[in-house]
């Protein structure tokens, strides 16, 4: 399984995926903006502050952003 983050570096973003296996990858995100798209398909946006083995992670600042389709 795969978690697809995007890094907001304040300027620009950059795009990642980080295997849920490993957490080398997310050392380098932390004190960043990230965007977390859950297996649900939500979009929750925060800075990364921390994370552990099994890949739990800790988000300050966080909120979900919601798209919408309706053409009203």
């Amino acid at each position: 399984m795969e978690v697809h983050v995007n890094v907001t570096e304040r300027s620009y973003p950059v795009f990642s995926t980080v295997r849920m296996a490993t957490t080398t990858g997310l050392e380098s995100l932390v004190d960043q903006i990230i965007s977390v798209i859950t297996n649900d398909g939500r979009n929750i946006v925060g800075v990364l502050k921390g994370f552990d083995q099994a890949t739990n992670i800790i988000l300050d600042e966080s909120h979900e952003r919601v798209f919408s389709t309706k053409l009203n």
